[in-house]
């Protein structure tokens, strides 16, 4: 299921963030992914409002619709998530931006290598540059101490409460409803788990 193109939220940066991010998953409804593209707008948009507000004084100082180049390299072994996050940051403020991914969501990076190449305006590539980092940074980081957890406990018991409060501890969060990456369920005896380094896969 994809969400229709012609969906948008109305920002505070008075422009309209278009949810045409295509988020096709074999593990979530359409509903969740509806929901899942919703809060990616408004985490970039309230992102952006913090960030940039009215607008980005150094970024003024570039002409008007001069193009720019710039690439994000990762220093350190890592497990990418955030693409999503990252993009939006950037569309918002020129959505002619083209980013080309060297590594698909969930995928292990390497140190010292090439994690995007992105084309944008320069105005907005320097703009919505810490945002996106941001976001690209923090979200990786908990991807990658997750799976170095799971890597961990596997074929290790434990006892079911201590497992919910590790997860907790590790910033997942409980929801039995809206099933997405970054969270977890219990059914029963049954606890079931959205990596967030996964986009289609639940565990």
């Amino acid at each position: 299921a994809v969400l229709p193109r012609d969906t948008s939220l109305r920002t505070k940066l008075t422009r309209s963030i278009e949810l045409a991010i295509p988020l096709v998953s074999a593990a979530m409804d359409t509903v969740t992914e509806a929901r899942l593209a919703i809060a990616i707008a408004h985490d970039v948009a309230n992102a952006l409002a913090e960030d940039v507000g009215t607008g980005d004084l150094t970024a003024r100082l570039i002409p008007d619709g001069s193009p720019a180049r710039g690439r994000v390299i990762t220093r350190e072994d890592a497990v990418l998530c955030g693409r999503d996050w990252f993009e939006g940051c950037l569309k918002a403020l020129d959505p002619s931006a083209v980013v080309n991914w060297h590594y698909a969501e969930g995928q292990a990076m390497q140190a010292d290598t090439l994690v995007c190449d992105v084309q944008a305006q320069a105005r907005a590539l320097l703009a919505a540059e810490r945002p996106s980092l941001n976001f690209l940074q923090m979200m990786s980081a908990v991807a990658t101490l997750t799976r170095t957890h799971v890597r961990a406990i596997e074929g290790v018991e434990i006892k079911r409460n201590d497992f919910l409060k590790r997860l907790i501890d590790i910033q997942y969060q409980r929801n039995d409803v809206d099933f997405h990456r970054g969270t977890f369920r219990v059914r029963g005896d049954v606890v079931e788990i959205f990596p967030a380094y996964e986009e289609e896969r639940a565990l």
